[in-house]
């Protein structure tokens, strides 16, 4: 019998695209056996932006992909250390439909 998929949440702008397929690619290396629901919250991705991600993650999962309208935050305090996507975690129940 399968596992149940884990699910995996991460938020994140485009800078971090790199860093987020070494996370992707520790992940399924570390846990080939697994099937991975990885939910990306972002407000600043297109596809092509999450490619080499989807290739990285192959057979091993699926890439859900939800994009955040900012109408809700645009009043949330952000600075370089910490940016918006800082906040979709926080509100992450609200934008995701998982179940």
């Amino acid at each position: 019998m399968k596992n149940e998929p884990i699910n995996i949440l991460v938020t994140l702008d485009k800078n971090y695209i790199p860093y987020f397929n070494v996370m992707v690619l520790s992940l399924i290396r570390s846990n080939p056996d697994e099937y991975f629901n990885i939910y990306l919250l972002h407000s600043s991705l297109c596809a092509s932006d999450t490619e080499s991600t989807e290739k990285l993650i192959g057979d091993h999962g699926k890439l859900y992909l939800t994009e955040i309208k900012e109408e809700g935050l645009s009043d949330a305090p952000t600075t370089d250390r910490y940016p918006k996507e800082m906040y979709y975690r926080i509100f992450a129940a609200k934008y995701l439909q998982i179940g």
